[in-house]
Protein backbone atom coordinates (compact mmCIF):
# COMPACT_ATOMS: atom_id res chain seq x y z
CA UNK A 1 0.00 0.00 0.00
CA UNK A 2 3.29 2.48 0.86
CA UNK A 3 4.32 1.91 -2.71
CA UNK A 4 0.81 2.49 -4.58
CA UNK A 5 0.86 5.52 -2.60
CA UNK A 6 4.24 6.77 -3.47
CA UNK A 7 3.72 5.66 -7.32
CA UNK A 8 6.53 3.19 -7.14
CA UNK A 9 4.64 -0.09 -6.99
CA UNK A 10 4.58 -0.33 -10.80
CA UNK A 11 8.23 0.36 -11.07
CA UNK A 12 9.15 -2.18 -8.11
CA UNK A 13 6.98 -4.88 -10.19
CA UNK A 14 9.38 -4.17 -12.96
CA UNK A 15 12.37 -4.89 -11.48
CA UNK A 16 14.51 -8.24 -11.66
CA UNK A 17 13.62 -9.29 -8.43
CA UNK A 18 11.18 -7.32 -7.31
CA UNK A 19 11.08 -6.54 -3.55
CA UNK A 20 14.10 -8.22 -3.24
CA UNK A 21 16.37 -6.29 -5.76
CA UNK A 22 19.82 -4.81 -5.29
CA UNK A 23 19.35 -0.80 -5.81
CA UNK A 24 22.48 0.09 -4.87
CA UNK A 25 24.74 1.71 -1.93
CA UNK A 26 22.05 4.59 -1.22
CA UNK A 27 19.86 3.72 -4.28
CA UNK A 28 22.72 5.03 -6.59
CA UNK A 29 21.25 2.58 -9.52
CA UNK A 30 18.17 4.45 -9.38
CA UNK A 31 17.03 7.63 -10.64
CA UNK A 32 16.46 10.82 -8.20
CA UNK A 33 12.61 10.81 -9.01
CA UNK A 34 12.73 7.09 -7.72
CA UNK A 35 14.71 7.64 -4.54
CA UNK A 36 12.09 10.68 -3.85
CA UNK A 37 9.32 8.41 -4.30
CA UNK A 38 11.09 5.29 -2.27
CA UNK A 39 11.95 7.49 0.54
CA UNK A 40 8.20 8.52 0.69
CA UNK A 41 7.12 5.13 0.51
CA UNK A 42 9.57 4.60 3.41
CA UNK A 43 8.03 7.39 5.17
CA UNK A 44 4.60 6.19 4.75
CA UNK A 45 5.18 2.75 6.32
CA UNK A 46 6.61 4.32 9.65
CA UNK A 47 3.84 6.27 10.02
CA UNK A 48 5.36 9.04 12.29
CA UNK A 49 3.36 11.46 13.83
CA UNK A 50 6.02 14.48 12.38
CA UNK A 51 6.85 14.27 8.67
CA UNK A 52 9.75 16.39 8.00
CA UNK A 53 10.13 16.61 3.78
CA UNK A 54 13.09 18.15 1.94
CA UNK A 55 12.01 18.79 -1.52
CA UNK A 56 9.60 15.93 -1.71
CA UNK A 57 8.71 16.58 -5.74
CA UNK A 58 12.04 18.09 -6.83
CA UNK A 59 12.68 15.47 -9.43
CA UNK A 60 9.47 14.38 -10.37
CA UNK A 61 8.00 14.66 -13.26
CA UNK A 62 3.80 16.80 -13.41
CA UNK A 63 1.87 13.61 -13.82
CA UNK A 64 4.03 11.69 -10.74
CA UNK A 65 4.62 15.27 -8.92
CA UNK A 66 0.54 15.49 -8.76
CA UNK A 67 -0.29 12.22 -8.26
CA UNK A 68 2.38 12.53 -4.92
CA UNK A 69 0.74 15.63 -3.87
CA UNK A 70 -2.49 14.37 -3.59
CA UNK A 71 -0.73 11.60 -1.36
CA UNK A 72 1.12 14.12 0.74
CA UNK A 73 -2.33 16.03 1.55
CA UNK A 74 -3.35 12.50 2.44
CA UNK A 75 -0.77 12.45 4.57
CA UNK A 76 -1.13 15.82 5.99
CA UNK A 77 -4.64 14.73 7.57
CA UNK A 78 -3.24 12.81 10.52
CA UNK A 79 0.12 14.51 11.26
CA UNK A 80 1.71 17.39 11.22
CA UNK A 81 4.20 17.48 7.72
CA UNK A 82 6.98 20.10 8.01
CA UNK A 83 8.09 20.64 3.86
CA UNK A 84 10.88 22.55 2.55
CA UNK A 85 10.15 23.13 -0.81
CA UNK A 86 10.74 25.78 -3.69
CA UNK A 87 7.17 24.35 -5.64
CA UNK A 88 4.30 26.15 -5.30
CA UNK A 89 2.54 22.62 -5.62
CA UNK A 90 4.04 21.55 -2.68
CA UNK A 91 2.54 23.98 -0.15
CA UNK A 92 -0.85 24.73 -1.92
CA UNK A 93 -2.61 23.25 0.60
CA UNK A 94 -0.42 24.60 3.48
CA UNK A 95 -1.72 25.65 6.94
CA UNK A 96 1.15 28.03 7.78
CA UNK A 97 3.95 29.23 5.20
CA UNK A 98 7.21 30.80 6.14
CA UNK A 99 9.31 32.39 3.27
CA UNK A 100 13.33 32.32 3.93
CA UNK A 101 15.36 34.76 2.13
CA UNK A 102 19.44 34.43 2.74
CA UNK A 103 18.47 32.29 5.60
CA UNK A 104 16.30 34.82 7.25
CA UNK A 105 12.44 34.80 8.22
CA UNK A 106 11.00 37.34 5.60
CA UNK A 107 7.36 36.16 5.56
CA UNK A 108 5.14 34.01 7.62
CA UNK A 109 1.39 33.64 7.54
CA UNK A 110 -1.31 31.63 8.61
CA UNK A 111 -3.28 30.84 5.59
CA UNK A 112 -6.58 31.06 6.02
CA UNK A 113 -8.44 28.55 3.07
CA UNK A 114 -9.89 31.16 0.79
CA UNK A 115 -6.47 32.84 0.59
CA UNK A 116 -4.70 32.08 -2.88
CA UNK A 117 -1.46 30.44 -1.62
CA UNK A 118 0.42 32.09 -4.87
CA UNK A 119 0.12 35.94 -2.09
CA UNK A 120 3.38 34.66 -0.93
CA UNK A 121 5.05 33.98 -4.16
CA UNK A 122 7.29 36.56 -6.30
CA UNK A 123 5.12 37.73 -9.30
CA UNK A 124 5.13 35.75 -12.37
CA UNK A 125 6.74 32.94 -10.63
CA UNK A 126 5.82 29.03 -9.67
CA UNK A 127 8.64 29.61 -7.20
CA UNK A 128 9.09 30.51 -3.43
CA UNK A 129 11.97 33.02 -3.17
CA UNK A 130 15.60 30.73 -2.98
CA UNK A 131 16.89 30.62 0.12
CA UNK A 132 20.49 31.34 1.15
CA UNK A 133 22.06 29.91 3.85
CA UNK A 134 25.08 32.37 3.54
Amino acid sequence: AAAQLAEIDDFIAHLPDGYDTRVGEMGSLLSGGQRQRLAIARAILRDPAILLLDEPTSDLDPVTEAAINLTLRRLARDRTVIAVTHRLGAIQQADEIFVLDRGRLRHHRRIAPTVPTGRCIRPGSDRAPTPSLT
